[in-house]
């Protein structure tokens, strides 16, 4: 565990440092910007990221994948600032082609995954010392999203390019954004349990309170398809067919994309002492 500061955020890593951290300002976001891309050896991984969307929509995404060069030794050479970026690139190509190969009448229990692809993956996540070898909610969002100045946060790597995709993922990143605050807030009324400060305690509390409320306002401003909105709000219809889909687990030590695995309810289960210790999302 270490801390580090840049541009005057202070900044908790956890492990190697290498996936994800918590700050006062984004909490569990990544407080820095991520790498754009991987080095140029990797082109023709990032040339297929750059795709999926039209690939997905032409029905040749598990083609494209299974015509990428495997660069095993490139990945073995990678530097330790482009893993994040990596698991974000590797998991993002597994979803996308096992979602278009399960769309085209395919059992998912006898999908033929690239073993090259899993075994880069595994590679990554075993050199950023993470417990699973699937996809992470750090790779779904908290480190595959770019500030946009002037403009709410963007996820960075897409699937559809939809504005159902961007207002899904994008609520999960604002909601992380706007729970920030309860994390100190949180700290506080811990120690404050223990020197017995009953009037902290409850003034704690109350910030807690509306920061819970400030992250439902988030969320409810979701601008459900019909009416004034038109075609830049959110059809749940179409969404359900896509994100939620392309999210499913590919791997069995993997979870489902879903707004439940966010860490601010993590954060709050845990607060509370609600958290079951058996769950899924207490084990990653």
């Amino acid at each position: 565990m270490a801390t580090r500061r840049r541009m005057g955020i202070s900044t908790l890593t956890i492990g190697p440092g290498l996936d994800g951290s918590i700050s006062l300002t984004t909490g569990f976001l990544s407080a820095f910007d991520p790498e754009p891309s991987l080095p140029s050896a990797f082109e023709p991984w990032e040339e297929v990221i750059r795709q999926i969307p039209m690939l997905l929509r032409e029905g040749r995404m598990h083609h494209a994948v299974l015509e990428m060069p495997k660069l095993e030794d490139e990945i073995t050479r990678l530097e330790r600032r482009y893993l994040a970026r990596a698991a974000i690139v590797l998991s993002s190509l597994l979803h996308a082609y096992v979602f278009e190969v399960r769309n085209i009448g395919n059992n998912p229990s006898y999908i033929y995954i690239s073993r090259s692809l899993t075994a880069a993956l595994e590679y990554v996540n075993c050199r950023m010392a993470r417990r699973n070898n699937g996809r992470m909610t750090a790779d779904d969002f908290l480190q595959n999203y770019r500030r946009v100045p002037g403009h709410d946060s963007r996820v960075g790597i897409e699937y559809f390019d939809v504005p159902e995709e961007d207002m899904s993922v994008g609520v999960q990143i604002r909601m992380e954004e706007a729970f920030a605050p309860a994390l100190e807030a949180m700290t506080n009324i811990q120690k404050c349990i223990a020197s017995n400060d009953e009037a902290t305690i409850i003034l704690e509390l109350t910030n807690l309170s509306a920061i819970i409320i400030d992250c439902a306002r988030v969320f409810i401003s979701v601008r459900f398809r019909g009416g004034q909105y038109g075609i830049h709000s959110f059809d749940p219809v179409y969404w359900a067919k896509t994100y939620p889909e392309v999210g499913r687990k590919v791997r069995s030590d993997e979870m489902d994309n879903s707004g439940i695995n966010s860490p601010m309810f993590h954060a709050l289960d845990e607060f509370f002492e609600v958290i079951d210790q058996n769950e899924e999302l207490h084990r990653q």
